[in-house]
């Protein structure tokens, strides 16, 4: 429980506080409690391929700010499958989903980068984003298959 004593503050800044400790119960239940990110390699496809879908959902066209941003997290995602590699103690179920879903990883990344790298903007200084895209669409596929390897590799000891 609380120390702060909150008897004096106003209405709003009592939300506001009980949002900010709701925020932070859901932090350590996620991190300390549930531990998905232990678990379960689905967490990181979330973190991968999940992040780069809802920057690439909404409707064109991509300003220069979200083509960056476009481009980052495409580029973010084999050093998320290391750090995935170095975290996880999977279990068996949740590796199977995650092996699963990444059966035809190259052919759907494949798709993806020529339908999106004509539509980046450059990175708001001239330079042309569709190459750093491209590099970063081939290197994540590689990534995505070595990691949906290495999953196939250890399960039978999860």
């Amino acid at each position: 429980m609380s120390k702060v004593n909150r008897s004096d503050w106003n209405i709003t800044r009592k939300v506001d506080y009980r949002l900010m400790e709701s925020a932070l119960a859901r932090v350590h239940w996620e991190l300390d409690i549930h531990r998905r990110w232990v678990v379960d390699p689905t967490f990181y496809l979330d973190q991968t391929l999940t992040a780069l879908q809802d920057e690439l959902l909404p409707p064109p066209p991509f300003d220069p700010a979200r083509s960056r941003e476009i481009v980052a997290r495409m580029k973010n995602i084999p050093q998320i499958l290391i750090d995935a590699k170095a975290n996880l103690h999977p279990l068996r179920p949740f590796a199977g989903l995650a092996i699963s879903n990444l059966q035809s990883i190259r052919d759907k990344l494949t798709k993806v980068e020529p339908q999106n790298s004509t539509m980046l903007k450059d990175d708001g200084d001239g330079a042309s984003l569709v190459a750093p895209f491209d590099q970063a669409t081939q290197s994540a596929i590689n990534a995505l298959e070595e990691y949906r390897t290495w999953l196939q590799q250890h399960l039978s000891s999860m």
